[in-house]
């Protein structure tokens, strides 16, 4: 019966290693193996206790076996229903019918002593599999190598650009960075989400021309990303990226020697819905804390986190996922600046988005949140994760006015979290200049966000749910060898961050779109144009027209606004008819016409 029992169990076991390790938690395929492993010899054990309690006479000789595939699958099956708790449904159906099923088949002794191994296996092949090695930056190739200076891109995920204002005297680094670089109060983007900004920052198209429009879209195979260009003109090229939106699956090693994603690790969702589809840690736990019996019995705890996540596979602990993103930054620069070839580093830093968790040691700003209002309480989660922050947007949504006020209020609480990571990314910018100096290369430098995110304004939180101006505004230094340090007069656009990089390295930036923002005669005002899922928004001359797709008829105008008389946008002045609308609609259909002709971007279903 015993042997019967490990043979079910390994076959589940089994299933866990081959099916849905592979296909849910790539990331973390060793830390899933042990708890899975675990988790089939914890099943066996319930199943043996199952066995004893049962009335005592002859069992058919294979009810051993079915007895311990339907009790130490139960976890397993329960991940693929609606709920994971209807996986009990299972068990009882599986221990009446092991009987019958018992009668009818068992696996031949070899198979079942091979089965029953598994788990103990498994267990051990886990315990000996090497940990996480983040990949290396190979050998240089002998030269002849371009005279052009270094390129350091580094884009700060949600970050605001009146988060420099408000923390002016704050940002010793980023200050230090802007004394001697070409500004702007504000940057354009080209998006509220990840992926489409990042594909325009490093393709140099606007969203309407690479069609990626969405986190929900992967740019085509045709479009070229400026590491492509760096690398064939013989720069090395790396990259350290800190979001999923961005990683090689969804198109963005393209062109780069080393594109390391380990610091994606550190993402945490709260959201279940969230974690499920999101990339390696959110998955390890969902599965470790639902898929199993190790979590089922309340064995996958904060100690047995603690050691699995810290001790054995070696994540920091309570430091940002910004010091993760920096030591792998600093390895990487370590390795290119003892070489002779000009190097492009992309360094996308996490730390401003959800959740606003700064780490141990950054020092706490007056009003912080210290705890969640019983109104926007949701399970144990803190004041500045999204779980939280998106109970607080419904309540802006309703009609309750004490409600919204409330809310309000909160949010006042919870901005000074989120201004304390931007302090950390400060210190984490501070150490990359640092070393750069010390290298003593020519190095350009451009520091930027994707976007911003909303604390309240129009009713609205967080981000990728609007176009206005509090996630379109970002920040934009640039700094280096060919650069005049000034203050730009005309906002720029992250569709020049390519042609200004490229153009800086002494490359040919033509057939791009954008300004190179160092060259004469780049100071004429422009319109611009940004595209998020359903919503397109044009400006131009101050005034900003926001649209909604319209089905086959296009967009349909919602908002218009006079931003120089009204930045917060606040007065829709659409049933006026001003005289400039004509000209912005023009531009909208121009726009969209752009998108209908945009060729390869298509929908992310991995």
């Amino acid at each position: 019966m015993t042997s019967g029992i490990l043979a079910g169990a390994g076959l589940i076991a089994l299933l866990d290693l081959v099916v849905r390790i592979p296909l849910q938690v790539p990331g973390f395929a060793r830390e899933a193996a042990l708890v899975a492993a675990v988790g089939a010899l914890l099943g066996a054990l319930l199943a043996r206790l199952v066995a004893w309690a049962l009335p005592r006479g002859p069992r058919p000789a294979g009810t051993g076996f079915w007895l311990g595939l339907a009790v130490a699958g139960v976890p397993l099956f329960g991940s693929f229903l609606p709920r994971h708790s209807f996986g009990l449904i299972l068990a009882p159906i599986g221990l009446l019918a092991a009987r019958r099923l018992g009668e009818r088949w068992q696996p031949p002794v070899a198979l079942r002593r091979l089965l029953a191994v598994v788990p103990p296996v498994g267990v051990l092949i886990a315990l000996l599999l090497p940990g996480l090695r983040p990949p290396q930056l190979p050998p240089e190739e002998p030269g002849p190598f371009p005279a052009g200076p270094d390129v350091l891109l580094i884009s700060c995920d949600t970050l605001r650009a009146d988060a420099l204002e408000e923390l002016a005297g704050r940002l010793p680094n980023l200050e230090r960075l802007r004394r001697r670089a070409l500004w702007a109060p504000y940057a354009l983007a080209a998006s509220s989400s990840t992926r489409p900004s990042h594909t325009t920052m490093l393709s140099g198209l606007p969203v309407v021309q690479h069609a990626v429009r969405s986190n929900q879209w992967r740019m085509g195979e045709g479009i070229e990303l400026i590491s492509e260009r760096f690398r064939a003109a013989g720069w090395r090229t790396a990259a350290v990226v800190s979001n999923a939106m961005i990683s090689a699956g969804a198109g963005f090693d393209r062109g780069f020697e080393v594109f390391d994603e380990t610091p994606i690790v550190r993402r945490h969702f709260r959201n279940e819905e969230l974690a499920a589809s999101s990339f390696s840690l959110d998955r390890f736990l969902l599965v470790a804390r639902r898929g199993t019996w190790v979590g089922w019995l309340g064995l996958f705890g904060p100690a047995a986190e603690e050691w699995v996540l810290h001790v054995w596979k070696g994540l920091p602990v309570n430091r940002g996922n910004g010091r993760v993103t920096a030591e792998r930054a600093a390895a990487l620069l370590d390795r290119l600046l003892v070489g002779r070839a000009p190097y492009f580093l992309f360094v996308h830093l996490m730390d401003p988005h959800t959740p606003y968790a700064p780490p141990a040691g950054v020092p706490g700003l007056p009003g912080r949140a210290e705890e969640v209002p019983e109104a926007f309480r949701v399970g144990d989660w803190g004041p500045g994760d999204w779980t939280v922050l998106n109970e607080v947007g419904e309540a802006l949504a309703s009609d309750d006015e004490a409600r919204v006020a409330e809310a309000r209020a909160f949010l006042e609480q919870v901005r000074p979290l989120y201004h304390e990571e931007v302090l950390f990314v400060d210190r984490i910018v501070g150490e990359l200049l640092d070393r750069i100096e010390r290298g003593g290369r020519e190095t350009v430098v451009l520091f930027t966000s994707d976007h911003g995110e909303q604390f309240g304004e129009h009713g609205l939180v967080l981000h990728s749910n609007s176009l206005y101006e509090e996630l379109l505004r970002v920040p934009f230094l640039l700094a280096g060898p060919g650069v005049e340090p000034g203050r730009l007069e005309e906002p720029p656009q992250h569709i020049d961050v390519a042609p200004t990089l490229l153009a800086l390295a002494g490359l040919d930036p033509s057939g791009l779109p954008g300004r190179v923002l160092t060259a004469a005669g780049g100071a004429e005002p422009r319109p611009h144009v940004a595209r998020f899922h359903e919503w397109l928004a044009v400006r131009k001359d101050g005034w900003k027209l926001i649209l909604e797709e319209d089905g086959e008829n296009g967009f349909r105008p919602v908002e218009l606004y006079r931003l120089e008389r009204d930045p917060s946008e606040g007065e829709n002045l659409l049933e006026e008819v001003p005289p400039m609308l004509p000209e912005l609609a023009r531009l909208a259909a121009a726009a969209a016409a752009a998108e209908r002709g945009a060729r390869g971007a298509e929908l992310d279903t991995g």
